[in-house]
């Protein structure tokens, strides 16, 4: 539908005769051929205008969203440096949670002393009293 019509346009465009307007005025009532010269100009331009803010309505709508991308932008930096914070404490957890299990081998119990210190005259206190 889009396609005849622009057809049509083409076709009625291509049928008007551009004149000068002293040529129009020397037709046979004079005046209204420069009417008609003059509304199709204010046609053309009020098309022009129209598209004038389109395009400007089109610019400041892309305009808002590349605003809209960098506040994103910056929120996404604030949870990737927090997301590394998380990361390297849990790593820590994990080193010393390899170092307590490392330790248990040891002989190393809530109910007995450590071995480097049994066979000394070593005071050991058991939580439990």
């Amino acid at each position: 539908m889009l396609v005849l019509q622009e057809e049509w346009n083409r076709e009625e465009l291509l049928k008007v005769r551009f004149t000068t307007n002293a040529a129009a005025a020397s037709t046979l009532d004079g005046g209204e051929e420069t009417s008609i010269l003059i509304d199709r100009a204010l046609e053309h331009s009020a098309a022009l205008d129209r598209s004038h803010r389109g395009i400007d309505d089109l610019l400041s709508h892309g305009g808002a969203m590349l605003d809209s991308l960098r506040g994103q932008r910056e929120s996404l930096k604030g949870i990737q440096k927090k997301m590394l914070d998380v990361a390297s404490t849990l790593g820590q957890i994990a080193a010393l949670k390899r170092l307590l299990t490392e330790a248990t081998p040891l002989g190393i119990t809530n109910d007995s002393p450590p071995p480097s210190l049994s066979g000394r005259n070593v005071l050991y206190c058991d939580e439990a009293d």
